[in-house]
C-alpha cells in the first residue's frame, strides 16, 4: 500500500478503510438517501437548487413545486424527510399571516 504525498488521488489508510472522497461514497451507499422536496415560485432559483441538491449523493429529490398548495399535496402523497421551501411564497403563506 503506497502513501498519498501531495498527488491529486486518495488511497486506502492503512487500515484498508476508504477515506476522503472514497469514504463519503462508501458511506452514502449503506444509508438510506434522504427525500427531499424543493418550493420556489421562482424557476430559476427552483431549478438551481434541484441542480445543486441532486447532486450530493445522500439526497433524492422528490418533489418541487412552484407554491404551498402543490407543496402541501405532495408532502401529503409521498415520502418527504425534508422540505426545501422559499421563505415568501405568494399566496397561502400570505393568507395564513392574516
Amino acid at each position: 500500500m503506497r502513501k498519498d504525498e501531495g498527488e491529486l488521488t486518495l488511497g486506502l489508510k492503512a487500515d484498508g478503510e476508504p477515506h476522503g472522497q472514497e469514504a463519503t461514497h462508501a458511506a452514502s451507499s449503506t444509508r438510506p438517501r434522504i427525500r427531499l422536496m424543493v418550493v420556489d415560485d421562482h424557476p430559476a432559483v427552483r431549478m438551481g437548487l434541484v441542480q445543486l441538491l441532486e447532486a450530493q449523493p445522500d439526497f433524492d429529490v422528490r418533489a418541487v413545486c412552484i407554491n404551498a398548495e402543490a407543496a402541501i399535496a405532495q408532502a401529503t402523497a409521498q415520502e418527504i424527510d425534508v422540505a426545501v421551501v422559499d421563505y415568501q411564497l405568494p399566496g397561502r403563506n400570505a393568507r395564513l399571516h392574516r
